[in-house]
């Protein structure tokens, strides 16, 4: 009887180190698939950490130029940068691109943010601890929108100045066109008497 029995113990154990093998293998095959969707997903944190610090340098830069705007007093022509005598018109035009410039990029790496923000959820599916990773960089994408509707404010203020700066500019240019003929009437008026 124990002849009977062997073959069938045998069969047995054959399909159980079977059965172990391969779910050692679905195993292997699940760990390297966790391990793509972390790798994605810190090389997307890396990228929109990226651009957002080259969004913030350059908000720096346009803040440094921003300050220089405020002209002597009496000047209306020129600003001085750095080492150069700029047209005010000129310097005004150049910051005005630049406020564009930064909003083209703000609404770009929002664009990109919401895709990137997409793409994460949906390989987290399903996944506790790629879950816990998403909502923490959901968290760190809600202090980066707070930063760049904190900045959009800023680039309203900004363009309000400038337009202001610019109207203030014409009405002194319009006063002293004024002023110039005044001058030139009564000196012509002083000269035929």
């Amino acid at each position: 009887m124990e002849r009977r029995v062997l073959p069938y113990l045998t069969l047995f154990l054959v399909v159980m180190a079977y059965a172990c093998g391969r779910e050692a293998e679905q195993r292997a095959q699940a760990a390297e698939a966790k391990l793509s969707q972390l790798t994605e997903i810190s090389a997307a944190k890396d990228s929109l950490t990226r651009e957002m610090m080259a969004t913030t340098t350059f908000m720096t830069e346009l803040n440094d130029e921003l300050a220089k705007v405020k002209p002597a007093k009496g000047s209306t022509t020129n600003v001085v940068q750095g080492e150069t005598v700029v047209p005010l018109a000129e310097y005004r035009s150049g910051m005005i691109s630049k406020i564009k410039d930064l909003r083209t990029r703000l609404d770009e790496n929002e664009k990109r943010l919401a895709s990137t923000s997409e793409r994460l959820r949906k390989l987290s599916a399903g996944n506790k601890e790629l879950s816990n990773q998403i909502a923490a960089y959901d968290s760190m994408v809600a202090g980066y929108k707070r930063i760049m509707d904190d900045q959009r404010t800023q680039i309203v203020v900004l363009t309000n100045n400038v337009d202001a700066l610019q109207k203030k500019n014409q009405l002194l240019a319009d006063e002293n066109t004024h002023l110039t003929s005044r001058v030139t009437d009564m000196t012509t008026f002083a000269n035929t008497v």
